[in-house]
């Protein structure tokens, strides 16, 4: 009799230490989600406005006999270009001769920014730096890693 309460109580005890463990994993797990909200909207803050081009870079390097094209495209990306990402997540793109609209959000904590632009998948960008006047992100296109820096 006095075996079979010890082991109703060894199992019992288990149960709350059990109980006790997956609580505290699913408070810490909420407080991660909290907090990685928290840094999203944050980063969405700085993010929402209008920005300007101020540079663009590709990973892969660029062939000698179109450099020269490539840098008058930049200087003229860098005259035309409105990049505007609205509170409600839309976004709109003027660069160049191309009009883009789509919607727009961040993840990860603020590390990742994800655009979708209308007709299209979502392309996901790496935040590099963020500050309330500049914005540098990288995304990969067709095995390429390229850069964007916008200023306000």
């Amino acid at each position: 009799m006095k075996t079979k309460i010890n082991n109703l109580l060894m199992k019992s005890t288990i149960v709350v230490i059990l109980l006790l463990v997956s609580f505290s994993i699913k408070a810490q797990t909420e407080k991660e989600d909290k907090k990685s909200a928290k840094a999203n909207d944050s980063v969405a803050a700085l993010i929402t406005g209008k920005w300007k081009l101020d540079n663009f870079s590709m990973s892969k390097e660029i062939p000698p006999e179109i450099k020269a094209t490539m840098d008058s495209m930049l200087v003229i990306m860098r005259q035309s270009s409105i990049f505007d990402f609205d509170k409600s997540g839309k976004f709109e793109f003027k660069l160049m001769d191309k009009d883009s609209k789509g919607t727009w959000r961040v993840g990860f904590g603020g590390t990742i920014f994800y655009t979708k632009e209308e007709g299209r998948g979502e392309d996901k960008c790496i935040i590099a730096k963020l500050t309330p006047s500049l914005f540098s992100f990288q995304i990969e296109q067709d095995g390429d890693m390229s850069t964007f820096t916008l200023k306000k």
